[in-house]
């Protein structure tokens, strides 16, 4: 969307630059996934992701992303701030 494309433009970077995924790798037949469905399905298939690609820099956008793969902190405080988190780079931003 649009706040992506600032966000994008605000750090030089050009879409074929980058690889979007979503934190979700399954979807569950209803409306609101659980934490429960984020850990059994989205961590495996993320975290090999991860591996495989091997990005310089993550952008982590929006609190349930955040709270995911960082764990703890406080989200809002970090908004905007660069984290490194074993060895990787994380960018924290408001969800588009």
């Amino acid at each position: 969307g649009k706040k992506f494309e600032q966000l994008l433009i605000k750090l030089k970077l050009a879409r074929d630059q980058m690889f979007v995924t979503n934190l979700i790798k399954c979807f569950p037949r209803k409306e609101k996934v659980t934490s429960k469905e984020i850990k059994t399905c989205g961590d495996k298939w993320l975290s090999n992701q991860i591996k495989l690609i091997k990005p310089e820099l993550i952008i982590l956008a929006g609190e349930i992303v955040f709270k995911n793969i960082i764990g703890n902190g406080n989200f809002k405080k970090n908004i905007g701030k660069e984290l490194i988190e074993k060895k990787q780079r994380y960018l924290i931003v408001e969800d588009f």
